[in-house]
C-alpha cells in the first residue's frame, strides 16, 4: 500500500482523485460517489436536493459528502466534480 505525502508536521495528506466535472444549473443527475467537489464563477446557492439554500462564493472550492444517488440542486450555473 502507497505512503501518502507528509505534510510540515510530518502528517499524513489526504488526496482525493478528481473524476469528470460538469456544469449544473438546476439539478443535477444522482452522484455514483460520496464525496463531490463545487465551485462557481459567480455567487451561486446549491443543496443537496431538493432546496438550494447554501451560500457557495465565486471563486471558492467547496468538498461535500453526499450519498450514493443523491442529487444537487443549484440556483445558478456550478461546476461539480465526483471525486474518488
Amino acid at each position: 500500500m502507497p505512503k501518502m505525502q507528509p505534510d510540515a508536521n510530518s502528517k499524513p495528506i489526504p488526496a482525493l482523485k478528481p473524476g469528470d466535472a460538469a456544469t449544473v444549473n438546476g439539478t443535477s443527475s444522482a452522484f455514483t460517489s460520496t464525496i463531490i467537489r463545487i465551485t462557481a464563477a459567480a455567487d451561486a446557492l446549491y443543496g443537496i436536493s431538493p432546496t438550494a439554500t447554501v451560500s457557495l462564493p465565486a471563486g471558492v472550492v467547496e468538498y461535500v459528502r453526499v450519498d450514493v444517488g443523491d442529487t444537487i440542486t443549484t440556483d445558478s450555473a456550478v461546476n461539480v466534480s465526483e471525486m474518488s
